[in-house]
């Protein structure tokens, strides 16, 4: 994978890519269920209404696509230890196109509230489109709790009314705009999201008599049991409903590990993993890849997975920097596109930021490709210090350079960044 030599066979197959899947969540199904809003795994706090009714909307996790929703989960905080009724309803708003103004859709409820994670049916199922937002009335009065919430630091991210709105409203008319995040999710069918991707993982021999593994930790932060599994999408092919996956269950503070997650999902080589997540907030991950020296150690690094929201998307660019010395250090291109795939415009700068040379780039949805970076830019090695800039023409995609010392093996890696510049 990244850490091949350049040029060189391939992990399994005969090229010095490696190409995979990333795709949706099942890739084949939950890569295209609509979502709105999203559950934080630490929202311990909530802002419960005093005495009359409370809505709560959120503001910054609309609808990216138009669909049908079906299922709502709430993380609920505080109340007692029995249902509390009325506790909540959901409701469903369409921004403005100058976002000040939020038309009231729908709603569904009242539900009894109750302290954890709250799963509800939306019968008849709400249809949202792209940009639509959720919200939740709290009902009860502070003896019944609230949505949990998080502050973030920074952003309007909830705005705050009094009553139970089930009208359109100005957002100049909410009493609070908040930094606050709730903790409120609406899913189609089925009720998954991909919450992380962990853009390639490997159990394979590379050059130079590496072998380089993934470990990977998973961690429940919250005190809410949470379920999902994850999902590898082997090297070279779409991502199929069928594709490997390894269920997990864990209990509020839980933490479970696995050495070489590739083989505790039955498979070798290489591939890309989705962390997907079943009515619940996702896990916190940490990813090692590493080369096994058996007797003589390890030596790898933490490799971040990417929140899909967080992928490079149109008119979006990252920078990727060549090693100062590439007589003894080799450096590998990884690309993983999301849904829609994507097209993208490569160049090569010099030292001084003049452009060498300039490749056009298409994938297609839901792939992923490893290749060395002078493949990557069609058969020009970058020299000392060079850099690699890379520009989103359509679609979405994650991009990264893998580069590893040739005589050690130690690699690193670099994620192509939209804040970068």
């Amino acid at each position: 994978m990244w850490m091949r030599g350049s040029p060189g066979p391939r992990l399994s197959q005969s090229a010095l890519a490696i190409a995979t899947l990333f795709g949706a969540v099942p890739l084949s199904a939950a890569a295209d269920t609509v979502v709105v809003g999203q559950l934080r795994s630490k929202a311990q706090t909530a802002i419960p209404a005093s005495s009359s009714a409370l809505t709560l909307v959120d503001l910054a996790n609309p609808a990216a696509v138009s669909g049908q929703i079906t299922t709502v989960t709430v993380q609920w905080v505080g109340g007692g230890v029995n249902p509390c009724s009325p506790g909540f309803k959901v409701k469903f708003f369409r921004p403005s196109s100058s976002g000040g103004r939020l038309a009231f859709l729908d709603e569904r409820g009242p539900f009894a509230s109750l302290r954890g994670l709250l799963v509800v049916p939306i019968s008849p199922p709400i249809s949202v489109q792209p940009r639509d937002v959720i919200g939740l009335s709290e009902l009860g009065g502070s003896i019944c709790g609230g949505v949990g919430n998080t502050n973030t630091g920074s952003g309007i991210n909830t705005a705050l009314f009094t009553g139970d709105i089930t009208s359109d409203q100005n957002l100049s008319d909410a009493f609070n705009l908040q930094r606050n995040l709730i903790s409120l999710q609406g899913t189609g069918d089925p009720a998954e999201v991909r919450s992380a991707i962990v853009p390639v993982v490997l159990s394979a021999p590379g050059t130079f008599g590496s072998l380089f593994k993934t470990a990977l930790q998973m961690t429940n932060p919250g005190p809410n049991t949470i379920t999902g599994r994850l999902v590898f999408h082997p090297l070279g092919k779409s991502a199929a409903a069928d594709d490997p996956s390894l269920p997990f269950q864990l209990a509020g503070g839980q933490t479970t590990g696995f050495a070489d997650i590739v083989a505790s999902l039955g498979q070798t080589g290489s591939g890309s993993l989705d962390v997907i997540s079943t009515s619940s907030p996702p896990p916190l991950l940490v990813t090692r890849v590493f080369n096994d020296a058996g007797a003589a150690g390890t030596s790898g690094f933490t490799e971040a997975s990417v929140d899909p929201a967080g992928a490079l998307s149109q008119f979006d660019s990252a920078r990727l920097v060549a090693p100062a010395d590439p007589a003894n250090f080799r450096m590998n291109i990884g690309v993983r596109t999301l849904a829609q795939g994507a097209s993208i415009t490569v160049a090569l700068l010099s030292t001084s930021g003049g452009q060498i040379a300039s490749v056009p780039r298409s994938y297609p949805a839901d792939y992923f490709e490893q290749i060395s970076a002078t493949a990557f830019l069609n058969g020009i090695a970058p020299g000392p210090n060079q850099t690699i800039s890379i520009v989103v023409n359509s679609g979405s995609l994650i991009v990264y350079a893998a580069t590893a010392d040739n005589r050690t093996n130690d690699p690193s890696v670099q994620l192509g960044n939209r804040d970068d510049f």
